[in-house]
């Protein structure tokens, strides 16, 4: 990868396709894989999005499957066993708590790749601490 604004067309698709990793990382595990779905998913190609306001789009419409599945989660269900299987075609017997656990990781992932590639081109990535971007303590 090249440095300090000369970027490679790829090293731009990988800038590209982090926020879409990101949210079919939580579309996949938590509407699907827990659901017992994980079968009938196909990812969505970065290619289908046509403008930021799609990519916005579908956040927010993970985000609300998710927080509807959250709103009713409970102890037996965070116990609750299920089947991942990876795209190699390993199979995984989880508890509901660590796909979870795993779906977080892996977010945690792709951000710091994102991270690296920004640091790659001498860009300062945004403050990531959870004490700058609390929205119950910021100042109006």
């Amino acid at each position: 990868m090249e440095r300090g604004g000369e970027e490679s067309g790829s090293q731009l698709l990988q800038y590209e396709e982090h926020p879409s990793s990101l949210i079919d990382n939580e579309d996949w595990m938590v509407n699907w894989v827990i659901q017992e779905r994980a079968k009938d998913y196909t990812r969505r190609k970065w290619e289908e999005y046509s403008s930021m306001n799609m990519v916005f789009e579908h956040l927010e419409e993970v985000e609300d499957k998710s927080n509807q599945y959250f709103a009713k989660l409970d102890d037996a269900e965070l116990k609750r066993r299920v089947n991942l299987t990876t795209s190699a075609g390993q199979t995984f017997d989880l508890a509901v708590e660590e796909c979870l656990f795993q779906s977080f990781t892996e977010q945690l992932y792709h951000l710091g790749e994102l991270i690296a590639l920004l640091w790659q081109d001498d860009i300062e990535p945004p403050k990531m601490q959870w004490f700058w971007n609390n929205p119950r303590t910021r100042s109006v």
